[in-house]
């Protein structure tokens, strides 16, 4: 699988939890010679009205042609093992759009 910054996957993290989206943030996988782990921001449709938290605009459409919805919890940032995950890309955000600027801004405010 190749991977790239903005890349929507989806993945199975647990038989508890159904199937997540994400998108990626790292610029493909982190160590592409082992090409398992990639940072990504989960993509939820639980809305709390917290601070780090991004509304997936509409228009954003996966490979399934079913709408990306909800938001992103940049909060939540992680870097995950995608093949152990059966991770697949199922779709793209626009890394010089808005929606994705915001990811980012977000997920750094947290690091410093």
């Amino acid at each position: 699988m190749m991977l790239e910054q903005g890349d929507i996957v989806e993945m199975n993290l647990s038989e508890q939890v159904k199937i997540r989206y994400s998108i990626v943030v790292s610029s493909g996988f982190i160590d592409p010679s082992h090409q398992r782990f990639a940072v990504i921001v989960p993509i939820s449709s639980e809305k709390y009205g917290y601070p780090f938290e991004v509304v997936v605009p509409s228009g954003i459409v996966m490979v399934n042609r079913e709408e990306l919805t909800g938001v992103a919890h940049t909060d939540q940032f992680g870097s995950l093992d995608l093949n152990a995950l059966s991770a697949r890309i199922v779709g793209h955000v626009d890394i010089q759009s808005e929606f994705f600027n915001m990811i980012i801004l977000n997920v750094r405010s947290t690091l410093y």
